[in-house]
């Protein structure tokens, strides 16, 4: 059943997609959040909303959300560009890992932390690009490059202030 969904459009009375919901559905190429949700999975247990989804080529994240949990977007191959909204505050590590085509990032102002602690679990380096041969640009906002060289020291190379 999982591997039919190619396209979500996630109704405007969903507020909350749980860990796991459509991790591992191989054929889903786009999704849409409305504005009213507000979290993606569990900041603490882990997202892996969208973990491992091959073929995700576009996703429309809500303005609502917070926090993208560790994990959420972790393999999803195809994915190439994505925004994060205005009003995340928080990116948890691994969010982005081993999304292997993924050449760039949006990140807001509105972002001030990027959470490493759970790295020490981690039998390998567990960044939030890790394992992310394709990227070419962070995109920040001009004037916030000392602000995102601390974020992201790893990845200070790779800052493009637009």
């Amino acid at each position: 059943m999982r591997s039919e969904i190619t396209s979500i459009t996630i109704p405007k009375t969903v507020t909350t997609i749980k860990s796991g919901a459509f991790a591992e559905c191989p054929n889903i190429e786009s999704i849409t959040l409305p504005s009213t949700v507000k979290s993606l999975g569990d900041e603490f247990l882990g997202g892996c909303t969208f973990s491992d989804c091959k073929n995700l080529k576009t996703i429309v994240l809500s303005k609502a959300i917070k926090v993208i949990p560790w994990r959420t977007f972790y393999g999803c191959s195809n994915l190439k560009n994505i925004v994060i909204p205005e009003g995340v505050t928080k990116i948890n590590a691994t969010a982005f890992s081993n999304c292997a085509r993924l050449r760039s990032v949006k990140l807001p102002l509105s972002l001030e932390e990027i959470d490493y602690n759970d790295l020490e679990s981690y039998p390998y380096p567990a960044k939030i690009f890790s394992m992310c041969p394709s990227l070419e640009q962070i995109v920040i906002p001009i004037g916030s490059r000392k602000k995102f060289e601390k974020l992201l020291p790893d990845f200070a190379d790779k800052l493009v202030e637009e």
